[in-house]
């Protein structure tokens, strides 16, 4: 993931792909960043059908190729994802205890790789509705997958308390 200035709204858009995610300019000379190894595009492979193999070699050899893949993802995924951030941030503006937005753009900040704000995201939500076991299952599935176990661990068993509730 690179930093990059918009040109023309001179914001920092810390993203992998070709638009800025504030005022939609396109970035010229832009390439996505290739895939650690001998230039190896993963996003064209995801594209071409590689992705059964992908998921076999994610069974195969484990979460750390699954995550390895899922930070590739297409510039429309991100596009997606961006959209997605946008819309729930000016739906945050209208309805701050909106907390069904906050998981949403949470779970967007993830997918562009935006980790501390999708972690702030879940927080709040946290914060706004403590006692809602699905907002810990589902900050539980994020620690899971950034690596933080025992972090998931925790959120599990407080979900799983709050279930019995």
């Amino acid at each position: 993931m690179e930093n990059k200035t918009c040109p023309k709204c001179k914001r920092i858009d810390r993203t992998d792909f070709s638009t800025c995610r504030f005022c939609g300019t396109h970035y010229t000379n832009y390439a996505p960043p290739k895939a650690s190894g001998e230039g190896f595009d993963t996003g064209a492979f995801l594209r071409n059908g590689g992705l059964t193999v992908v998921l076999i070699g994610a069974a195969w050899f484990g979460k750390p190729l699954f995550n390895s893949i899922v930070a590739h993802a297409t510039d429309a995924h991100m596009s997606k994802a961006v959209d997605t951030i946008d819309q729930t941030t000016g739906d945050l503006d209208s309805e701050p205890q909106n907390t069904e937005a906050l998981l949403k753009r949470a779970e967007a900040s993830y997918v562009v790789g935006d980790v501390e704000s999708a972690l702030a995201d879940y927080n709040a939500a946290i914060a706004r509705e403590p006692r809602s076991p699905e907002i810990y299952r589902r900050r539980a599935h994020f620690y899971e997958s950034i690596g933080e176990m025992g972090k998931a661990q925790h959120d599990r068993l407080v979900a799983d308390q709050l279930s019995k509730k």
